[in-house]
């Protein structure tokens, strides 16, 4: 294989973007480049490497092929899906918000007429459930450059209810249900500070004075 060939450039992206390493993007970066190619091109499934490293969930590549052109609203062939569906279908959050902050269209829909949002499920779902959608539509807004208007934040929102943490663990304490709750809310703002975390009154008695650091 010839290093400087057009058809070379193409055959080490793919390779790094399916299972190499920074560096390996970053020398195949350089040859697509120098060969004139387009970042953007896409393989026989319909794919584009921003597809294929979303779905591999590795932001430092995300990253690298964002700042070297990379499309996030480019859709597959077989799904009509963008890298934020995708992401989103995944419960891949950070890299979503990667793609939000380059860009990537909220309202993009799908071969089925789905947004991104529509395709968010599986266990973020289960936990937050249907009363903090408009929380994160909110959140993913304030990422995006794009506006989304009060209409698309009703209607892009799917309907999902939300599984009780004391149902999910039936067997914890009422108190460590309540602490994990303030832990894990949705909206960043909202959850506690280490300092309040920990005066919680689920940590009551448990620490012991004479075995605390001095200073």
């Amino acid at each position: 294989m010839r290093k400087g060939s057009y058809g070379a450039s193409y055959k080490d992206l793919w390779h790094a973007v399916g299972e190499g390493s920074l560096p390996d993007i970053d020398y195949a970066l350089a040859l697509l480049k120098k060969n004139g190619s387009n970042i953007n091109l896409r393989n026989s499934l319909g794919l584009t490497p921003l597809h294929i490293v979303t779905w591999r969930n590795n932001i430092p590549i995300i990253r690298r092929l964002l700042a070297s052109g990379a499309d996030p609203d480019a859709k597959d062939r077989e799904s009509g899906w963008s890298s934020l569906h995708r992401a989103l279908h995944f419960d891949h959050l950070a890299v979503a918000s990667v793609l939000l902050r380059s860009g990537a269209s909220i309202t993009l829909e799908d071969s089925k007429c789905r947004t991104p949002v529509d395709l968010l499920s599986g266990p973020v779902l289960q936990v937050f459930g249907s009363a903090q959608h408009s929380e994160f539509i909110n959140l993913i807004s304030s990422e995006s450059n794009k506006v989304c208007n009060r209409e698309d934040k009703r209607t892009i929102a799917p309907e999902h209810p939300s599984v009780p943490f004391s149902q999910k663990f039936p067997n914890m304490d009422l108190g460590a249900i309540r602490l994990l709750e303030r832990l894990l809310a949705f909206n960043p703002k909202d959850r506690p500070t280490t300092k309040e975390a920990l005066a919680d009154p689920y940590f009551y008695g448990l620490a012991n004075v004479d075995r605390e650091p001095s200073t």
